[in-house]
This record gives C-alpha cells, sequence and structure tokens, in this order.
C-alpha cells in the first residue's frame, strides 16, 4: 500500500475515533481543561511510527521534513514531544503545534478505555480532569461501568496494525516514533519524482 493510501487509511480511523468521542463526551459533558496541555509534558510517552504517517506526509508536503528532521535531532536530550508549543513556563500549559496530524496516543489519552486484567474496561484519562472536575470523571467512570459506547484503546490499536503491521509492532519515545515516520516517508519518496503519488 501506498504511503498516500495509508494516510488516508489513518485518517479515516481518526475520524472514526472522533465520531465515538464524540457519543462520550455529549454524554458525560467531560473535555479537557481549557489551555491544559500537561499530558503532553509527560516524559516517557510511547507511540508507533504509523500513527504519525500523516503527521510525516504533511510535513514532507509542505517542504519540512528535513527542517523537522534537525528539530528532532537537536532536542535528543528532551523527552517531551516536539510537536508541544509550550505556552509560558508552568509545565502544564502547551498545545499541540500539529493538532489535526497528532498521533493516536494522543487523541485516546484521556477520553478512551483500556481494559484492566479482570477483562473490564476502565477510564483512561488524566488527572487534571479527575481532581478539578470530580463530578464529570464520576460520571464518566460509571458511563464506562454500565457499558455505555467509549472507544476502547487495544480496538484502535488492532485497527492501525490491519493498516501496516510492519509499522505498529514496536513503540517507540515519541520523538523517535515521529523521526521514524519522517523517514518512511522521505525514502518511500526519494525514488518518485511526483510527491503526490499514490
Amino acid at each position: 500500500m501506498s504511503i498516500k493510501r495509508k494516510v488516508k487509511a489513518i485518517e479515516k480511523l481518526y475520524a472514526d475515533l472522533d465520531q465515538e468521542m464524540q457519543v462520550f463526551r455529549r454524554g458525560t459533558g467531560m473535555a479537557c481543561i481549557a489551555g491544559c496541555g500537561k499530558c503532553c509534558f509527560k516524559a516517557d510517552i510511547e507511540a508507533t511510527v504509523l500513527e504519525f504517517l500523516p503527521l510525516a506526509y504533511h510535513l514532507y508536503t509542505n517542504d519540512q521534513a528535513y527542517e523537522w528532521l534537525e528539530k528532532l535531532k537537536t532536542s535528543q536530550q528532551s523527552q517531551v514531544c516536539a510537536v508541544l508549543q509550550m505556552l509560558g513556563t508552568d509545565q502544564r500549559q502547551g498545545k499541540c503545534s500539529s493538532y489535526q496530524q497528532r498521533g493516536l496516543i494522543c487523541r485516546l489519552f484521556g477520553f478512551s478505555a483500556a481494559f484492566d486484567k479482570y477483562g473490564n474496561k476502565r477510564l483512561s484519562t488524566c488527572s487534571v480532569i479527575k481532581t478539578e472536575t470530580p463530578e464529570i470523571f464520576a460520571k464518566a467512570d460509571n458511563w464506562v461501568k454500565e457499558g455505555q459506547q467509549i472507544a476502547v484503546m487495544r480496538n484502535y490499536y488492532f485497527r492501525m496494525c490491519n493498516i501496516d503491521h510492519r509499522l505498529t509492532d514496536k513503540f517507540y519515545p515519541i520523538n523517535t516514533a515521529i523521526w521514524l515516520a519522517i523517514e518512511e516517508v522521505l525514502a518511500y519518496y526519494s525514488y518518485r519524482t511526483n510527491r503526490h503519488a499514490s
């Protein structure tokens, strides 16, 4: 499958996820705290290469791929996502500088469920939502326990795997995943004269 077709398949998966999350958000009232980007400052976020293929393709088609490889090279010491744009000095204030192309882990965290060791769905959300909006968190937690609709992390990673197993078989530190996604796109187009080739 071509890079362009893979990107389209990932974008379709992300659109399905957005729809499923809208049901959850409408039903529970749960939302990120305005201006908060605390989860993005976490130093040990891991991701697959494939989930950042849309970002890499976007950078390539906008002539920014090599610039981003340099940026990632110079920020090797930082484990914080290179796409994060800080808003001041508060280690909680920030936003994604490429929100439309953010990875699957970025989309799932906070508004999805994972299975516990007993096979029960458990809400996967952040401490800020839990502490600053406890009533909404309790409502969302009950929503999950009652078996209402919520995106399940495992299911979406299985779907990603069906698009390209090779690019989903390993989790990397987030900046490494982005780097490898850019390299994947550059390698694919290195022997093609048409950058928009299928």
